[in-house]
């Protein structure tokens, strides 16, 4: 097998990427630095997995209630846990927005990118607790390798581990940055 020569022009160095130094465009989102949007590759996807979880969630819920009457303690319960996981769900897609338009606008410097990566961070939390929060409140019966509601779960869960989106570190930085200039 031959090897292929990629043109210059269609390379950029990695020093580049992570500083968001753009080629050949003037577009504004062409500048963001990779640390800005990072997080988005792995929360975007939890966001629409969790809104899966949602559905996935009603969806059994009906099943239920169709099977039987719901004990007025049970539909509070069911109530209360999915308009907390609901509201978890809204609350990590109102912070991915604010990231993605952020970098949208181009070159956020170091405390708005920090930023990013701490609204990343948690909304994968927020996420997590969600897709967790459903599992639970439907109970013994999503126990099972083949129930799409755990599938998602796990999902959700193993992308949620991911070093770069933890709230901790990216806390930490952010919070760095804020107050580097009280000393």
């Amino acid at each position: 097998m031959g090897s292929a020569q990629v043109p210059p022009s269609l390379t950029f160095s990695l020093t580049d990427l992570h500083d968001g130094t753009p080629m050949d465009s003037a577009a504004p989102c062409h500048a963001a630095p990779l640390k800005s949007v990072t997080g988005l590759s792995f929360v975007a996807p939890m966001l629409g997995a969790a809104r899966a979880a949602q559905a996935e969630w009603l969806r059994l819920i009906a099943d239920r209630r169709r099977a039987r009457p719901l004990a007025p303690l049970e539909q509070a319960t069911y109530q209360l846990e999915l308009g907390r996981a609901i509201g978890e769900i809204d609350t990590a897609h109102l912070l991915l927005e604010r990231v993605a338009a952020t970098a949208d606008e181009g070159k956020p410097g170091k405390v708005l990118t920090a930023r990013a990566a701490r609204d990343c961070a948690l909304a994968a939390e927020w996420l997590h607790s969600a897709t967790d929060r459903l599992v639970r409140a439907a109970g013994t019966s999503t126990v099972s390798a083949e129930n799409t509601l755990e599938r998602i779960w796990r999902d959700v869960r193993t992308a949620a581990s991911h070093g770069s989106i933890r709230v901790s570190s990216t806390s930490v930085a952010y919070a760095d940055l804020l107050t580097s200039d009280l000393d």
